[in-house]
């Protein structure tokens, strides 16, 4: 029995189309990131936004590549790494934090701008 392929072309729009969702989606993690720093400033609980940022950093490491963000995934991960280096002191050092998150939420304003960086 043969297996069905897809149309020529349609490969191609749907990743289009995904990677048009995922720069939507960056959007809103670069809203919410912003959100996540000023809320740091001026909660009790800087750990637990702290933990939530880890995460969301996280995700966005680990998805970026996949749809043709590779550099962005690569700062990502650069920033995931120093959340599991400097972990806690990051919850009480704001300056450092928002000096790290301001060059990741940089490079998700030029991804959003510019698009995939690499052809599937």
């Amino acid at each position: 029995m043969a297996r069905d392929r897809p149309p020529p072309g349609m490969v191609e729009e749907e990743m289009i189309a995904l990677q048009e969702e995922f720069a939507q989606l960056l959007r809103e993690r670069k809203q919410r990131i912003e959100a996540m720093l000023r809320t740091m400033e001026e909660t009790e609980d800087a750990e637990g936004v702290l933990k939530e940022l880890t995460i969301l950093v996280h995700k966005l490491a680990g998805s970026s590549a996949m749809y043709g963000y590779a550099g962005l995934g690569k700062i990502a991960r650069k920033c995931q790494q120093r959340f599991l280096q400097e972990g806690e002191r990051l919850t009480s050092d704001h300056a450092v934090l928002n000096r790290m998150m301001g060059g990741l939420l940089e490079a998700i304003g030029e991804s959003i701008e510019t698009g995939p960086d690499a052809t599937l």
